[in-house]
């Protein structure tokens, strides 16, 4: 504990927040709650796990299935029944009817509050609770419905996924988090869950009564392809979130995460700056998943190398997670700055440490750290940048625009910027733009920032009139005519 608070004293000096990831669903089989629970039928933590006596011919209690391939029972010969694990075997579920469990998961948000963390990032809300009557679950099995299921993915959920009360539970989670946050230390929470219904997301804010998560993550554009990279759909999927949101709701968005291939092997290298670009010139929170600030790529990751129990359980490696989640690429050292030399890293390390890497980028001032660093910088020192608000100008096959401004009505053109993206394929377009409702602004402006940092900005932009290479993108400040 002496490193972790070491760790969070030199965070809170640096005037950033720490946040902890909270895994409330499940613990480890090794862990002496289910030792116990586990220890025999009348242990006084029995009923803190989901046990259940088999079928009656020696299988499962029912046909629900693991996320990482075969039954979501296991069978445990210490007392005879079978215990519930929606994730792998050796993370049994934690069964939040009990009222012990609750009690006690609350006590371990205060205990991270205690000693200064500023919130959590709150895994898999939705699969906190499961139907107590343990119907089985209907399936579509090779375009059939049937009780007999063979994966996760072939359940229709009913009984197994954001069940009613789930959010019960999220909201005794905020309550504690609001006993610790006042004025100069607020607590924050996010909340990931996937789902098929965006509305369904969108209710873990709660309500101005019943508050959940400060926001839920958004996923809309993490799952974008290269193919489905345009202008067109990321305009499409960026109003559908700000669509189904109020304006007491903050926005988010998400490019990558440790479940995805990295953006740069999803899009390409040279559609990475754009992305980046993108991510923290729309309104509301940015979340980065590291290395995307220096451009890191998928690692190689052999079948004898891996350790995702997604692919090790299913036996295919198209399965894996580990290619993004290769140790962070520090410098070109042994193990990329990652452990000392010499030391077996969980995951390989990707051979790219050499020339994609921290260190290397830190005296690059046409890196991609680089242009991060003062996308950062100009998103502090801007309003327009810093206040929730959304104006599309365009959107092509390749190109993406959209104003961000402050106090529309009043303000200078220091407070009015045009962001326009080359997301297609093209090596140059030429676009004609206007801004509408801002004529006294709408003819040219300044590039304050390029992708690509190579534009002069000291030469005015004619906005009926310019050129913009592929993956490039400008901060335009608009200015009069």
């Amino acid at each position: 504990m002496a490193d972790f608070d070491a760790l969070l004293e030199a965070i809170h000096q640096r005037g950033m927040q720490l946040l902890l990831d909270f895994v409330p669903n499940h613990t480890s089989d090794q862990h002496s709650w289910f030792k116990e629970s586990r220890s025999n039928k009348s242990s006084p933590k029995r009923d803190w796990y989901i046990w259940r006596d088999g079928d009656g011919s020696g299988g499962p209690p029912n046909n629900w299935q693991s996320l990482f391939g075969g039954s979501a029972w296991e069978y445990d010969s210490t007392t005879g029944q079978f215990y519930f694990h929606q994730f792998t075997k050796e993370q049994p579920d934690l069964n939040f009817r009990s009222p012990d469990v609750r009690a006690a998961m609350m006590d371990v948000l205060r205990f991270w509050l205690r000693r200064g963390v500023d919130g959590f990032r709150v895994d898999a809300v939705a699969f906190l609770l499961e139907d107590v009557m343990l119907r089985n679950e209907t399936c579509m099995v090779n375009g059939t419905t049937t009780d007999k299921c063979n994966s996760w993915d072939s359940m229709n959920h009913t009984w197994t996924f954001a069940q009613p009360g789930f959010h019960d539970i999220v909201r005794s989670f905020r309550e504690v988090l609001d006993e610790f946050s006042n004025a100069t230390h607020p607590r924050f929470m996010v909340g990931e869950m996937y789902a098929p219904k965006l509305e369904d997301v969108i209710k873990l804010y709660g309500n101005a009564t019943s508050p959940e998560c400060h926001f839920p993550f958004n996923f809309l554009l993490i799952g974008l392809t290269s193919s489905q990279w345009t202008g067109v759909t990321l305009s499409q999927n960026i109003a559908q979130w700000l669509d189904a949101t109020t304006t007491d709701q903050w926005p988010n968005w998400v490019l990558g995460n440790h479940d995805n291939h990295r953006v740069a092997t999803r899009l390409g290298e040279h559609m990475s700056r754009a992305a980046n670009f993108l991510l923290l010139t729309l309104p509301g929170t940015p979340t980065t998943y590291y290395g995307e600030e220096i451009g890191m790529l998928d690692g190689n990751v052999t079948w004898n190398q891996t350790v995702d129990p997604s692919a090790l359980n299913t036996g295919n490696i198209s399965l894996s997670r580990d290619p993004e989640r290769t140790p962070m690429q520090w410098n070109m050292s042994d193990n990329a700055g990652f452990s000392a030399a010499g030391v077996k890293t969980w995951l390989p390390v990707s051979d790219r440490h050499l020339d994609v890497n921290v260190a290397k980028q830190m005296t690059d001032k046409q890196s991609m750290l680089e242009l991060y660093k003062r996308l950062v910088r100009v998103r502090s020192a801007q309003p327009a940048l810093q206040h929730p608000n959304y104006r599309l100008i365009t959107a092509t096959t390749s190109l993406l625009a959209y104003v961000r401004e402050y106090n529309a009505t009043t303000s200078t053109a220091a407070h009015q910027y045009l962001v326009v993206l080359n997301v297609g394929a093209s090596a140059v377009i030429q676009a004609n733009l206007t801004v509408p409702t801002m004529s006294a602004y709408q003819s040219q402006g300044v590039v304050e920032l390029s992708a690509s940092l190579t534009y002069n900005s000291s030469i005015p932009l004619d906005l009926g009139n310019f050129t913009i290479a592929s993956g490039d993108a400008y901060l335009i400040q608009l200015t009069s005519s």
